[in-house]
């Protein structure tokens, strides 16, 4: 990110918002399997991401809406509660 094009608090949201990230993943994923090979990691990780994570999981950055929620609202001004 450049700093002339973002402010400082949007940077430190975005850090903020990709720690919660990746603690929630490890907690909830990584530390309650055993991988065997770093593919079988990558494709479980992948899936835990794309399946649930970016779907369905309520994020307490966007009012604790779903992306799919989020994104609706924000397409159509008329469902933002």
């Amino acid at each position: 990110m450049s700093s002339k094009r973002y402010p400082e608090e949007f940077k430190i949201e975005a850090v903020n918002v990709a720690e919660s990230f990746f603690q929630l993943l490890k907690r909830e994923r990584i530390k309650k399997k055993i991988y065997t090979t770093r593919s079988e990691a990558r494709t479980d990780i992948f899936e835990c991401i794309e399946m649930f994570y970016n779907s369905k999981r309520r994020h307490g950055s966007n009012g604790q809406r779903s992306p799919l929620e989020y994104e609706k609202a924000y397409f159509n001004p008329a469902l933002c509660v």
